[in-house]
């Protein structure tokens, strides 16, 4: 019963981020890329999109992580194993 009212929470509360997150983005933009570089102003929806792609193409995706979490501790396993052979043989 708990997820169900908690799973709407999250997806609102992401969603929400979002829309703050491209808010600032337009802001940031506007304020100091047209100055800089004199590009145009771009809109909220121009924004929001802009920072769709850069997540599409900046993340990557949670399993890479996942792997490499899971690469450090098998690394961490055999290194423990060669130290504790290495104490049994003394």
């Amino acid at each position: 019963m708990e997820m169900l009212v908690i799973i709407p929470f999250v997806i609102a509360l992401i969603i929400g981020i979002t829309l703050l997150i491209s808010i600032l983005f337009q802001w940031l933009w506007n304020m100091t890329i047209p100055e800089v570089f004199g590009f145009k102003m771009i809109t909220y929806w121009q924004a929001f999109r802009i920072i769709i792609i850069a997540a599409i193409l900046f993340h990557g995706s949670p399993n890479d992580e996942v792997r490499k979490v899971r690469k450090g501790v098998e690394e961490i396993n055999e290194k423990l194993e060669i130290l504790i052979d290495y104490e049994d043989k003394d």
